[in-house]
Parts: C-alpha cells; structure tokens; sequence
C-alpha cells in the first residue's frame, strides 16, 4: 500500500500505547501490522475449523495446537463460529409435538430427612437420562420474549401463572445451589468439594466412581442445556 494511503488507515487507530506500558516503545504501525496479521491468521482459521476433528486431541494434534492459540482468536470469531454450530445443531421437528415436560417436587427436594434420589438434580436425571439428545435441542422462539427453553418444567403442587419460562430458568439455579449445598457427607449427595482456599468447588474424589460419573455426565449436560438457551448458572 502507498504511504499517504497507509497514512489514513493508521490515523485511524486508537492510540492505546499511552494506558499500556508493554506497548510504549511500540510504533503505532507495527501495532496496525500486528493486528492485520491477526486478522488475516483469524480469516484463516474460520475457513478451516469446519474440516477439524475436535474430538482428536492429543499433545500433536491440530486441534491442541489450536487450543494453545486460543488468545490470538478474536472474540467475534469465536461468537460467529459458536452460533453456527448452535444454528447447525438445532432439531426441527416436521410435526410439532412440543417441549418434553418434567415434574419436579421441590417440597420433597426441601424435606428435612433428604435423601440424594429425592434432589432436583436427581427428579431431572431421572426424567431426562433417556432422552435422545436431539429432542433437548429445540428452535428457539421467534417471539425474543419468549423463553429458549429444552423442556418444560412442571413444579408439582404450586401456581404457575407466569408462563413456563419461570420454573425454566428456577430449576437451573436450584440444582446450583443443592449442588453446591451438599459439597461433604454422603458419597451419594456429594458431587462438589469446597476448595477453602478461594471457596470454590470442584469434582469430590468420589466422581471417579462409575455411579458418580454418570452424575457428572448429566452435570455437563446440563451446562450444555444451559449455554444453549441462555439460562444462568450460579456454579462457583
């Protein structure tokens, strides 16, 4: 490109130098051809990803040495490639037979002798274990008032005036905090352990076990579900 042509494009640019000390010394066009060979390695990547098995990760494959570069990809890659796969990835049913529905207790849930079948974790386990994944992958709604939801949660013995995008988005946060409530005891309630040293919570030792490993299988379902539809959850 010519000078004067250049000259425009970097008048452009912020100066940013000045609020960080690591980039002082750096002139403001080698900034600009930083970032145009960021951009040309982020063009780049969009282009491939769809050809990369990510399932193949290994210390020599593409898809670590990827991983490892992960701070040279530019948020908005990141997003658009992420919508994509949501896009690609939802289930439209050619007959309507709506949203799967599970009941859940939260009486029994609360009650003072708990027992670990009786939690909202286990009563949505128990509902959704079986269900093909691809029935939890729904067309979110065109109305944006509406509540992207997998399935309808029916809360047994309480009013439900709101619209179902209430006991939606209350059932995630309660698994959180039942989750993370029972973080010592029984190996059968115990999911989480509470790191004292910053207060938040990792797998217990029992997860390794092959009944808690189907517990935390459903867990990342879960947090699937909930990337998926937009739902919050509070997990330290």
């Amino acid at each position: 490109e010519s000078d004067d042509k250049y000259k425009l494009k970097e008048d452009k640019i912020p100066l940013i130098a000045t609020s960080f000390q690591i980039l002082s010394n750096i002139s403001k066009r080698e900034i600009y051809l930083r970032f145009k060979i960021l951009k040309k390695f982020n063009d780049l990547y969009q282009l491939v990803f769809p050809f990369i098995d990510l399932t193949e990760f290994h210390v020599d494959s593409l898809p670590s040495k990827l991983f490892s570069r992960r701070n040279l990809i530019f948020r908005e890659t990141k997003m658009k490639l992420w919508e994509e796969a949501l896009n690609d990835t939802v289930h439209v049913e050619e007959k309507q037979h709506g949203l799967r529905k599970v009941k859940i207790d939260r009486v029994k849930a609360a009650s003072a002798s708990f027992k670990a079948e009786n939690s909202i974790f286990e009563q949505l386990r128990g509902q959704l274990t079986n269900v093909a994944a691809w029935q939890l992958r729904p067309k979110p709604p065109t109305d944006s008032m509406l509540t992207h939801m997998s399935f309808e949660v029916d809360l047994e013995g309480e009013m439900n005036d709101g619209g179902p995008g209430g006991p939606y988005r209350e059932v995630f946060a309660s698994v959180c905090k039942e989750l993370q409530a029972h973080h010592s005891g029984s190996s059968d309630i115990c999911l989480l352990n509470r790191r004292e040293e910053d207060g938040t919570y990792i797998f217990s030792m029992n997860a390794g076990s092959p009944k808690m490993l189907h517990k935390v299988e459903f867990l990342g379902t879960l947090i699937g579900i909930a990337l998926r539809t937009h739902a919050i959850m509070p997990l330290d």
